[in-house]
């Protein structure tokens, strides 16, 4: 039957598109999505930042993931040398004879990692001022450096800073070429990185994420995991907090109007 031939005899007998038509489309597609290009790699830094702090967030759980797999292994943490020393997550920290801490199959306790396998940024130095408690500033050298600590950056990428300071950084210009200002000999700048296995004469890298930073891994009800956010300050070190739990701390933050409120992102590991 041909009771329905004039559906198929729609453009005079031609079925689809013609090559213009799809050339036009294609265009149309090709600049709509260079518009969308351009919009989030340089023309808009409220959605670069977002992405950075979704990607932030993300990782910080990860880390919490991995702090509590290690701690249902071990039943409680090693001491860091600082709040930033992740290094008992990739390697062990215990000596491989000692019966505590060596995997018991007939206890499924002891050591099973590593915990993380990736993101390890390197190794980093920061100020001794900031205390296991959250207390004080990464910013600042009291004694001596924590120095080449093994840790895991954030995707907030920021330059060195020098030493009590919280603004300028480290950067140099010397005969054309871009560097750090530190060496072997000094301890001017903070939160410098360098490749993993890496001393003080290896040249740090220019610009790298701010450590993630672990508090108070003594007291679940208190245990947190910060990140200085976007403007790669520590804003959180407030000593009313201290007393409290890591869920209060996070509500005091949220109760702060915005325009006040610090950047540092907050994770409890309980």
């Amino acid at each position: 039957m041909l009771r329905n031939h004039k559906n198929y005899c729609l453009r005079g007998g031609q079925i689809g598109f013609t090559m213009i038509e799809l050339l036009l489309v294609v265009s149309i597609l090709a600049i709509v999505g260079s518009i969308v290009i351009v919009n989030f790699a340089g023309g808009d830094n409220s959605v670069r930042s977002n992405v950075k702090e979704t990607s932030a967030r993300f990782e910080m759980e990860q880390l919490r993931q991995a702090l509590l797999n290690y701690k249902k292994d071990n039943f409680s943490f090693p001491i860091p040398t600082s709040t930033v020393d992740l290094s008992f997550l990739f390697d062990n920290p215990y000596n491989e004879s000692d019966s505590l801490h060596s995997w018991n199959n007939d206890y499924q306790s002891g050591w099973r990692g590593p915990y993380l396998t990736t993101g390890d940024g390197g190794v980093v130095d920061i100020g001794d001022d900031l205390e296991f408690n959250g207390s004080g500033d990464a910013h600042i050298i009291s004694l001596a450096a924590k120095k080449l600590q093994r840790a895991v950056p954030d995707p907030f990428t920021q330059h060195p800073v020098y030493n009590h300071s919280q603004s300028n950084n480290c950067v140099v210009y010397l005969n054309g070429t871009i560097g750090v200002d530190e060496n072997s000999g000094n301890e001017n700048c903070l939160f410098d990185w360098r490749p993993l296995g890496s001393d003080d004469g290896v040249e740090p890298f220019l610009k790298f994420g701010r450590p993630y930073l672990v508090f108070d891994l003594d007291d679940l009800s208190k245990a947190r995991i910060v990140s200085m956010g976007e403007n790669g300050v520590y804003e959180l070190g407030v000593e009313k907090f201290q007393k409290d739990s890591c869920s209060y701390i996070q509500n005091e933050i949220n109760k702060e109007p915005q325009n006040l409120r610090p950047d540092d992102l907050i994770l409890c590991l309980r």
